[in-house]
């Protein structure tokens, strides 16, 4: 069986050593590599901040590389894991990975122009100004910053779902609730159907990751738990709320419910 996350690990972390490699060669241009104005100015300032890149590039491809192997939520090993402990949550390295998983070109460059673009107009705004010598010390301050940047995500942890005695504990930031589950309504319906998040009101959004209350397609409020984009979602009905909970497996999370003695069928 072919694993597509590992192949996609592998081939990031290969892109990215393949243009270091490059990137150390390439003449000064007005297309292609660090293209700022004092680089453009100087070919000797072209040549050797083309070469610390390569070098930051090819070692953060082996970084990747070298990473690779690590499980994805999604794989084989943590569907058994969701069948023994019926919770599938999230771990931080979850929440981080989910900023750029699944891959959407859009959000990626942005991210990539966040982190990459704010120091080069640092550097760029400073030397303008005549003020580089005096104030360098605000670039290592503004990466420090950038750095610091992925933290907020960090109250994404343990977002998901557990099954309990009581219920069926739910993280979906800003939500936090137990889910009495006697009386309840589940049905297990396509991701494109109308029961599909399309507006989030109040919650916290990625491109792998949505949590907290959405407008759905066909009008209702809800409460939504969105890992990446599987093809089917559940959808729970508990005490006049609606719940959307969407992951790899989440079919899984159904047959439990039914289990439990909630109620079948459309909503």
């Amino acid at each position: 069986e072919v694993d597509a996350v590992l192949l996609l690990n592998v081939g990031v972390a290969l892109l990215f050593i393949v243009t270091g490699n490059v990137m150390g060669q390439i003449r000064p241009n007005f297309f292609v590599g660090i293209r700022v104005p004092w680089t453009l100015a100087d070919g000797e300032v072209w040549r050797r901040t083309h070469r610390l890149a390569a070098r930051v590039w090819v070692l953060g491809g082996l970084v990747c590389l070298a990473l690779a192997p690590v499980q994805a939520p999604w794989s084989p090993h943590a569907f058994v894991a969701l069948q023994e402990k019926m919770s599938y949550q999230l771990s931080y390295l979850d929440v981080l990975k989910a900023l750029f998983l699944p891959l959407d070109p859009l959000g990626t460059l942005l991210l990539a122009g966040v982190f990459l673009g704010i120091p080069f107009l640092t550097i760029w705004g400073l030397k303008a100004a005549g003020e580089w010598r005096r104030r360098w010390w605000l670039l290592p301050v503004t990466i420090a910053f950038l750095l610091i940047l992925p933290l907020a995500s960090w109250p994404q942890a343990g977002s998901g779902w557990r099954l309990t005695d009581e219920g069926l504990e739910l993280k979906a930031w800003p939500v936090s609730a137990t889910l009495d589950l006697k009386g309840a309504r589940a049905a297990l319906v396509e991701s494109s159907s109308p029961w599909r998040p399309v507006m989030r009101t109040n919650g916290y959004g990625t491109p792998g990751l949505c949590t907290g209350w959405c407008k759905l397609a066909n009008g209702e409020k809800a409460v939504v738990f969105r890992h990446l984009h599987p093809s089917r979602m559940v959808v729970l009905e508990s005490e006049g709320r609606y719940y959307v909970l969407a992951h790899p497996g989440v079919e899984e999370l159904y047959r439990l419910l039914v289990a439990r003695g909630v109620k079948q069928g459309a909503l």
